[in-house]
């Protein structure tokens, strides 16, 4: 059984949904880049969750307008493919066992709880989902139609586009650019945590799994990315641990400097803005790395103020479904020391990027040309 044929058939959603629709994901299998929604239906499939399955399926025949590309209307679709993405990486987690708590339930989506000790940790999904009006088409191609070795009929379009997921920045605005847009757009999302218990563990599962080329978007969880001697901060790293004021570096190096290089943090990231915040940790999930097979497609990102319990994190850790090296984590001593020594890591590039444009002035953050 293959997603696609549980969801009502190849040629069934083939017909029924338009080119980049999420539920299209279903009908490619053969590239490692768009496969983690069947990869994750197969997990979700063999582990005899077939109850939560039809109730997936029904939720998905009740949001209706399939062929509607607004954002409303594909989040919905979104939203519950996103929750099987993540029902699929926590029954992955071996030290636990996964009760779902209701597909597209208010609350919390999945209770984990540990095998030898019965401590439980409460998640709640949230996917991000794709905004075709964050797409510029440059050139819509040609649609093509092929049959596939099973005889179903299948369809191709190729265009050239430029997208920017989080949304194009307005030019000329203070403080916008394409990554400033990122950061704010990930913290602000699940910001209230109403559907979350004070008195529990508590996780948020990010899955960006349906945004254009979101398995480069793990990086994101570092301090600040360099590339050809430019710099530029980690948006998600931002949306979490930064501080208004924080520089949000852009393509930063010694080329023409222009005012989206290096703007400042507008608020502070999510777990400084909220002091009281009943998040434990969050998971961001981007989808597979077509370049490397079997690579980490999960990081983990704790909350300094209020860390997960030791035992609930190692088991996580031990689960080997994270990338170590891109997740934020540890005791809390080691925690705070890595975000200390992160935080250094983002104003030493800053400076360095100031120092290579010594005819302008920086201030908070945020520079004017000397004299402009």
């Amino acid at each position: 059984m293959t997603a696609a044929e549980f969801f009502g058939g190849r040629d069934v959603i083939g017909r029924t949904y338009p080119a980049y629709h999420p539920m299209r994901e279903l009908l490619v299998t053969d590239s490692a880049s768009y496969s983690t929604t069947n990869q994750s239906f197969q997990v979700v499939y063999e582990a005899n969750e077939i109850q939560w399955l039809e109730n997936a399926k029904n939720c998905i025949d009740s949001i209706g307008r399939p062929d509607s590309m607004q954002v409303d209307d594909l989040s919905g679709y979104n939203s519950v493919l996103g929750e099987m993405r993540a029902f699929a990486d926590l029954l992955n987690m071996s030290e636990f066992t996964v009760s779902s708590l209701g597909t597209g339930a208010k609350g919390p989506d999945f209770q984990l709880t540990k095998k030898d000790d019965g401590a439980k940790v409460y998640v709640e999904v949230f996917a991000y989902p794709p905004r075709p009006d964050n797409e510029v088409v440059i050139d819509e191609g040609r649609k093509e139609y092929f049959h596939d070795k099973n005889g179903g009929l299948n369809s191709i379009q190729a265009r050239i586009s430029v997208q920017d997921p989080f949304g194009f920045p307005i030019l000329g605005k203070a403080g916008e650019s394409t990554t400033a847009n990122a950061v704010s757009k990930i913290c602000a999302r699940k910001l209230s945590e109403y559907q979350l218990n004070a008195n529990s563990v508590s996780i948020l599962y990010f899955d960006m799994q349906s945004l254009a080329m979101s398995h480069t978007m793990l990086e994101q969880t570092s301090p600040v990315l360099e590339m050809n001697d430019t710099f530029t901060s980690g948006a998600i790293w931002l949306a979490y641990y930064g501080r208004k004021g924080f520089p949000i570096l852009q393509n930063a190096g010694e080329g023409y400097v222009l005012p989206e290089n290096c703007v400042p943090m507008q608020h502070d990231g999510h777990f400084n803005q909220k002091s009281d915040s009943k998040l434990n940790a969050v998971i961001i999930g981007v989808a597979n790395d077509p370049h490397q097979v079997g690579s980490k497609r999960l990081a983990l990102l704790e909350n300094s103020e209020r860390p997960l319990p030791d035992s609930v994190r190692m088991a996580l850790i031990n689960s080997g479904c994270f990338d170590e090296q891109l997740s934020r984590c540890g005791l809390l001593i080691d925690l705070k020391k890595k975000l200390l020594a992160d935080q250094e890591r983002l104003f030493d590039a800053f400076n360095r990027f100031k120092s290579m444009h010594k005819e302008c002035s920086f201030t908070d953050g945020y520079y004017l040309p000397t004299g402009g």
